[in-house]
């Protein structure tokens, strides 16, 4: 048995003469922080067993909680996020030779079938499929963000910010001059730390979004808030508090928000949604 939860996993080792077949094939699907450690973690408490981690993108084993810091420019370089303290990046290569597991990337789990204890998988990038045998399969895909039920969150230039992919995307249109207006639709962490990000480093006009009367709603009480929105006003943030969106469109050469009291005033060329996250 393996059982994965706030950083611990246990495993049950089985033997032939009371609880069956010896576990040798464990199958991890999700490559982030809790998917590795777990797959590690079995890897050294059942040394002869074939473990394999499956990862539909690209970046594994990633600090999430840096890369407001890395559209900053605070920290220069994704690869820094993934690194260990000696400057190793944690790719899969890093797993194979130094924790014996195989990580494989651009994986996408699609089907288990339980009967045959088989994990059927394919491609992100060549759509052919294959299928994994399992003794045990660890379930570790984190959590998939919030979107609101408003039109437009659909469109092209509309954003999240949980996936390596949307960091390092926002920054290199940054850098190519893309970006000028930004709204934030959320105040949150994610949302407070992006209004730094694109303000301090990029000099972009960020207009900030919150349905509550004050940021950081589920933190902080309102007169601790305030000293916040003080903060993030002489930064130059347009903080709009009590103003949910109920729709986004193209229109007036960029995006337009739509709030109760009617279309806002500004066009964005980005909009970032940062409303919360929900276990996948």
């Amino acid at each position: 048995m393996v059982r994965v939860g706030k950083g611990t996993v246990m495993v049950e080792k089985q033997n032939s003469s009371n609880r069956g077949e010896p576990v040798t094939n464990i199958v991890v699907v999700g490559g982030s922080a809790a998917g590795l450690k777990a797959a590690c973690r079995v890897r050294r408490l059942l040394p002869d067993a074939q473990v394999i981690v499956v990862e539909a993108g690209e970046y594994i084993s990633y600090a999430a909680c840096g890369m407001p810091y890395f559209l900053s420019g605070d920290i220069e370089q994704f690869d820094k996020l993934r690194a260990t303290p000696y400057g190793m990046v944690k790719d899969p290569e890093y797993f194979a030779a130094v924790k014996g597991v195989e990580v494989r990337t651009h994986l996408r789990a699609l089907r288990i079938d339980r009967d045959r204890k088989e994990l059927h998988c394919d491609s992100t990038d060549t759509g052919e499929s294959c299928v994994l045998p399992y003794d045990r399969l660890v379930l570790a895909l984190g959590a998939r963000p919030v979107l609101p039920d408003i039109p437009g969150v659909e469109l092209g230039d509309v954003h999240t910010f949980t996936r390596p992919e949307d960091a390092i995307g926002l920054k290199k249109e940054c850098e190519m001059g893309q970006v000028g207006t930004v709204a934030l639709i959320g105040a949150g962490y994610i949302g407070l730390e992006l209004c730094e990000a694109f303000a301090s480093l990029w000099g972009i006009d960020v207009t900030l979004f919150e349905m509550g009367d004050h940021v950081l709603p589920a933190q902080l009480d309102r007169e601790v808030a305030r000293h916040v929105e003080s903060t993030l006003r002489d930064a130059g943030i347009d903080i709009q508090l009590g103003t949910s969106c109920r729709g986004i469109h193209e229109g007036g050469g960029g995006l337009q928000i739509t709030t109760p009291e009617g279309l806002y005033e500004k066009t964005f060329d980005r909009v970032i949604i940062g409303v919360g996250l929900r276990p996948t």
